[in-house]
């Protein structure tokens, strides 16, 4: 069965919504910023080693 254009037309504008959310657009200087930091990260603090870890063990032990 063929979707109905009730249905055609909430799923083209799920793709819409979706599609405009997967994409970022970034003005120059915060793009400079992203790029920066991707190139040369900030070493992961207690928090994010904490997080790790417990990411770890919840992963690990199942």
């Amino acid at each position: 069965m063929s979707p109905g254009n009730t249905e055609r037309s909430a799923l083209e504008s799920v793709e819409k919504a979706v599609r405009r959310h997967e994409a970022m657009t970034l003005g120059r200087e915060d793009a400079m910023h992203f790029f920066d930091a991707l190139a040369d990260p900030l070493p992961p603090n207690d928090w994010l080693r904490t997080a790790l870890e417990e990411h770890r063990h919840r992963v690990d032990s199942r």
